[in-house]
């Protein structure tokens, strides 16, 4: 290991400001900001446990430590203190902007979150530790990508058992739980990205040139109702050339920022309004008798 040489500098630090900035090259490897959060980086190297929670993520920087552009005295004393560290990082922390999950598109975070990649006795742990003292979201694995996918294994469920649940079930402990998870997830993309399935029933008023539709609703798109609007582009099912001027139908989609999906294509049904009709299709309602398990009673007419 080279040995490297500085000359010391009298600095005086005082509660509102350094009396000097950080070397450019320590701003660019750190991405700090000498206008912005230094302050901060004090008050948190003022105590024992917040200096441990910083050392944590920069433990896993101990091999790029050595950069040719950093030299002097705070390489050597950041070295030394990376190198005492019991932390057995084995990689560099993971940027993530999303947390994937086995049953929609994934969650979108607010901003980036570090990932710390750490080995235990028995197993790779992947642990977001911002969070870590009020949430546990640690994966373990075999290695590094059994452990990232066990994270987002552990967050899915902590989402469900905290964010989508029935507020008749909701304790003190689940909105405290919520609330992080509110600060990290981006909700209103996540519904943009994994929308429900929207009913849509209406009525065929004309086919119009250019392959449009039409339609006058009952239950349109966006939930409106009594008034007609033009159905053009990916919203023109090809069911609808079998639809007749007149004919009610009724259909089941999906509306992502970027595509519509038919979950099911329109078809032919009675007039809401036609009392018959509505009379037989709740006859064609299957009833079960409500002391058999899993059924709901069926209220008599």
């Amino acid at each position: 290991m080279p040995a490297v040489i500085s000359q010391p500098q009298s600095a005086v630090v005082t509660g509102r400001k350094f009396a000097f900035s950080p070397p450019a090259e320590v701003r660019r490897l750190y991405k700090l900001d000498p206008r912005e959060g230094l302050r901060e980086v004090v008050a948190q190297l003022a105590s024992d446990h917040s200096r441990e929670e910083l050392m944590a993520v920069a433990i896993s920087l101990r091999e790029h430590v050595y950069d040719d552009r950093l030299h002097g005295y705070l390489q050597e004393a950041l070295y030394r203190l990376l190198t005492k560290s019991d932390n057995q990082s084995i990689a560099v922390p993971i940027a993530v902007t999303r947390i994937p999950s086995l049953s929609h598109n994934g969650y979108p975070l607010r901003r980036t979150y570090l990932v710390t990649i750490n080995l235990e006795s028995d197993a790779v742990v992947a642990e977001i530790r911002e969070v870590s003292p009020i949430v546990s979201l640690r994966g373990r694995g075999a290695d590094v990508n059994s452990a990232l996918d066990d994270l987002a294994r552990v967050f899915d469920r902590i989402v469900r058992e905290n964010h989508f649940i029935p507020p008749h079930v909701r304790k003190p402990e689940n909105d405290h739980i919520d609330a992080i998870l509110n600060h990290m997830v981006d909700w209103e993309q996540f519904e943009r990205e994994n929308p429900i399935s929207e009913a849509l029933w209406g009525r065929i008023v004309s086919h119009l040139p250019g392959r449009r539709v039409r339609v006058q609703w009952l239950n349109g798109p966006g939930g409106i109702t009594d008034r007609s609007t033009v159905l053009s582009g990916p919203w023109v099912h090809q069911a609808f050339q079998h639809l007749q001027k007149g004919q009610w139908f009724h259909a089941t989609v999906k509306q992502y920022p970027d595509r519509l999906e038919w979950v099911e294509e329109p078809y032919s049904v009675p007039d809401p309004n036609d009392e018959s009709a509505r009379e037989k299709a709740w006859q064609a309602i299957p009833t079960t008798r409500a002391d058999q398990p899993g059924t709901w009673p069926v209220e008599s007419r």
